[in-house]
């Protein structure tokens, strides 16, 4: 029998462009994420401050375009750290 189908559904919470540890120049972007695997349930939260000159084209096209983008970044970062030496656990 064939293993369930992975889901994943990302949820913007939350934007900043200021406040109490915003790096200059970033926005902080956090995101709800639940999904299955293997039929597992799980389900993360997930803060990320990227330049916010990255994020300039998606802030005027909505909401949803840059949950796809941030995510898109951190799985794009983490396959080239993966390929290389760049990648560190602490």
């Amino acid at each position: 029998m064939p293993a369930p189908a992975a889901t994943l559904k990302v949820t913007l919470l939350g934007l900043r462009r200021e406040g109490e540890g915003i790096l200059p120049g970033s926005v902080e972007v956090t995101l709800s994420l639940r999904g299955s695997t293997e039929g597992k349930e799980w389900q993360a939260t997930l803060s990320a401050q990227v330049p916010a000159e990255m994020m300039s084209g998606y802030l005027q096209n909505g909401l949803r375009t840059i949950s796809q983008k941030v995510l898109e970044l951190i799985v794009r970062g983490y396959g080239l750290a993966t390929n290389s030496t760049a990648l560190t656990w602490e």
